[in-house]
């Protein structure tokens, strides 16, 4: 149920180096990682373009493979493997099962196209930056910990002994498309104690009128966490408001700034993500949690705010728990895609010898750390566009 991911199994050959490729939704981070120091020795970012198809993408990604392998020999480096990280979801077998961001790579040959340039193998993007925190960052001394990470979309991997755990079917990432059904009476603040109603002495008109709950369930609604508190939600729920945003730091600067809305939309997304956090800190108890993604290695008040309601919702066996920011930040990605690559040759071996009999087959995904289904989802003014889960393809 672990990924074939260690760190005792890297390539560490002389003059070796290995091609990292991490896919998001917007754009794609490119990396050659020397395999004796563990250090980015090139980088390249292209825009992602899902939208024009996944051949599309995956010709862009090639070429610019090729660009970085050619680097690599005018490096004095040989490219011994190429590690591509992927918004979907990936099984056992290294396939690709789902097509929540990249259109058609469950059906195409990515990993042999790639392969063309060293051999290759694919990883779910979380797990790809869980090793890489693990690795080289701050995971490291940790016996389990729970990497989440917090940008365009929200995922979570849990890792022990400095493992990726993957699940069954490759889909242990999934925190932030679960249902969370959060109760409009739940207005307690991480710094007091609740009134009769959880409304006393609450002057924000976010938490005054509560969770919205427009689809019948009594005294709240289902919210799926990744359409609240991800930085595109950060985005759409802050235009729905009446905002203007092209970023999640946008968005964060007019909260900043003293704009209202924003202050409302950012306020409600940070309780929802710690309630996220809380719930695996609950549910997995892990040494600690740390973040990554754009949002979740940024210190910002969100993340403060965030972390507050998550203290608050932990259980108390909970309450030496450590919650820290990633620090690889931002590259932590295409880190753990290149430490992919160095992986390449070994676990190709692996199947190989076993016949990819780990293979579980194929399983949906409605979200990964970078987008979500592409289901229609309906924003209203008065809730600031929290989607109601209701209209949702279910995941």
């Amino acid at each position: 149920m672990f990924a074939d991911l260690s760190l005792a199994d890297l390539d560490r050959s002389a003059g070796a180096a290995a091609i990292g490729i991490d896919i998001g939704g917007t754009k794609t981070a490119l990396g050659l990682i020397d395999a004796a120091s563990l250090t980015l020795l090139a980088t390249d970012v292209i825009p992602t373009g899902p939208e024009r198809g996944g051949e599309a993408v995956l010709r862009d990604v090639e070429r610019h493979a090729v660009l970085l392998a050619q680097a690599a020999t005018e490096l004095g480096r040989h490219t011994v493997g190429l590690g591509v990280a992927v918004p979907e979801i990936v099984n056992l077998a290294g396939q690709i099962t789902s097509t929540a961001v990249i259109p058609r790579w469950n059906e195409l040959p990515v990993a042999a196209v790639l392969g063309a340039i060293a051999p290759a193998v694919i990883e779910a993007d979380v797990r790809a930056a869980a090793f890489g925190e693990a690795s080289l960052g701050a995971g490291r001394g940790y016996g389990f910990h729970v990497f989440l990470t917090v940008g365009t979309g929200i995922s979570y991997c849990a890792v022990g002994a400095g493992r990726p755990f993957a699940g069954a079917h490759g889909g242990a990432l999934n925190i932030g498309t679960s249902v969370f059904a959060l109760p409009s009476g739940d207005q307690a603040s991480p710094g007091g104690q609740p009134g009769p109603d959880d409304q006393s002495g609450v002057r924000d008109r976010a938490w005054a009128n509560g969770w919205p709950s427009v689809d019948g369930y009594p005294g709240g609604r289902e919210v799926v966490l990744e359409r609240v508190a991800s930085g595109s939600a950060l985005v759409q729920r802050y235009v729905a408001c009446g905002g203007t945003a092209q970023r999640a730091e946008d968005v964060l600067a007019a909260a900043r700034d003293g704009d209202r809305a924003a202050s409302e939309v950012v306020d409600v997304a940070a309780k929802a993500l710690g309630i996220g956090i809380a719930l695996l800190v609950n549910l997995l108890d892990p040494e600690a949690v740390i973040t990554g993604g754009g949002l979740g290695s940024a210190d910002t008040d969100y993340w403060t705010a965030a972390e507050r309601w998550a203290r608050h919702y932990a259980h108390s066996h909970a309450a030496d728990t450590v919650l820290t920011r990633g620090q690889l930040g931002p590259d932590a990605g295409v880190i753990g895609a290149g430490l992919v690559g160095l992986l390449a040759r070994h676990r190709l071996r692996h199947r190989a010898a076993n016949h990819d009999d780990t293979n579980r087959g194929s399983t949906g995904r409605g979200s990964t750390s970078h987008g979500t289904d592409r289901g229609t989802t309906s924003l209203s003014h008065a809730d600031c566009g929290i989607p109601n889960s209701s209209s949702e393809k279910r995941k």
